[in-house]
């Protein structure tokens, strides 16, 4: 989340499409809906931010329209089902609130905004606990169905069929509720886009703790084009690690050229499909270089010897490809991104065509070789 996008205020952050939704409304409708909005979101929120607090995580009030799933990193399940449930709790009170306003208040514009505080608090909790993905109830439906159907995924596409569902259900028999359905519906797809990347993620993640390197790669296989390109490029990470663990050149070559030839993932499979004798390896190599070159790589991220470790695996295929300009090339990159291993230079046996030439010799020279 890019700072435009929310406010920070210590332990408090708001999110941005809270002020336009709120704004929207008191445009649309009435500053008191606006004002019930706010305070029903923020009220929820409060409610996840207390439990967490309560089972261990740092207080943090995050002001947002989506799930509690900011609260459960690196929470038990039983925890991440109470945190989850904490918001609606946070609504409750509100409605509470609010009723108690709508029926005891003296003044009767306070009366009215407590009547709309009710209305969005009740509204806003029962949403919330929808089984949608994104939101409240689809993280618990989740927890409780990942386990027993295998996957987060499937889990994540029945959340998405029961919510629909249970929407279809409520209209059919409130049929003035249809505006608030569509609009909250629409929100909620937006918001459980971003999540598909994040449960798929999961599956391979998985996957990948049980040594199942094979379903790793199908589960990562060909993610969808429409998915942030953060959780593209966190799948075909995986997908590298995997094709490496079981030496599939032609999964490695997939994901490799998914991914910006100078992310780590990416060079790192071409040194492996460059120690194999691929050509595939050395393309990638080369357009790493290219990104290098127009510093596309920020000097503070700059791994040196990872990259002097692909010239020099670079110049040991381009040897034997007999190709020995180019590898004298490379070889002379590497000891300038600083390698230094005279020896191995000197052991590697597809460089022994070179080890006459006087820009060989020179090179061998300036690491203190003979």
């Amino acid at each position: 989340m890019t700072r435009w996008q929310q406010l920070n205020l210590g332990r408090v952050v708001l999110r941005l499409e809270v002020v336009l939704i709120t704004a929207g409304l008191g445009i649309l409708f009435r500053p008191s809906l606006a004002l019930a909005f706010f305070l029903a979101v923020a009220g929820h929120e409060l409610g996840h931010a207390i439990a967490a607090a309560k089972v261990g995580r740092p207080f943090r009030w995050l002001i947002q329209v989506g799930g509690a799933s900011p609260y459960l990193i690196q929470l038990a399940p039983r925890a991440e089902v109470i945190v989850a449930l904490a918001g609606a709790i946070g609504g409750g009170l509100l409605f509470g609130l609010g009723f108690l306003l709508a029926r005891r208040s003296p003044f009767e514009e306070l009366a009215y905004f407590g009547a709309d505080l009710a209305a969005v608090a009740a509204l806003w909790s029962a949403f919330q606990l929808l089984p949608f993905p994104p939101l409240d109830g689809g993280l618990i439906l989740r927890r409780v169905l990942a386990d027993r159907l295998g996957s987060a995924l499937w889990a994540w596409r029945l959340g998405w069929a029961l919510g629909f569902l249970i929407v279809v259900l409520v209209v059919w028999r409130f049929p003035n509720w249809l505006e608030p359905a569509v609009w909250l519906t629409v929100m909620t797809v937006l918001l459980g886009r971003s999540e598909a990347g994040y449960v798929r993620h999961l599956d391979a993640y998985q996957a990948w703790t049980r040594g199942d390197h094979r379903l790793v790669l199908a589960k990562v296989k060909q993610p969808p084009d429409w998915l942030p390109k953060p959780d593209r490029e966190r799948l075909h990470e995986l997908g590298i690690s995997a094709a490496i663990e079981v030496e599939d050149p032609g999964a490695l070559e997939q994901h490799a050229g998914a991914i910006p030839p100078q992310h780590p993932a990416a060079i790192r499979a071409a040194e492996w499909l460059l120690r194999h004798g691929r050509a595939y390896g050395a393309r990638l190599a080369e357009h790493a270089y290219d990104a290098l070159d127009a510093e596309r790589v920020k000097a503070a991220e700059l791994d040196r010897d990872r990259w002097a470790d692909l010239m020099l695996h670079h110049a040991f295929y381009e040897a034997a490809e007999q190709r020995d300009d180019s590898a004298l090339g490379l070889l002379e990159r590497a000891v300038k991104m600083g390698y230094d291993h005279v020896d191995r230079l000197e052991a590697e046996p597809r460089l022994e065509r070179l080890r006459g030439h006087p820009r060989y010799l020179a090179l061998v020279h300036s690491l203190g070789g003979h």
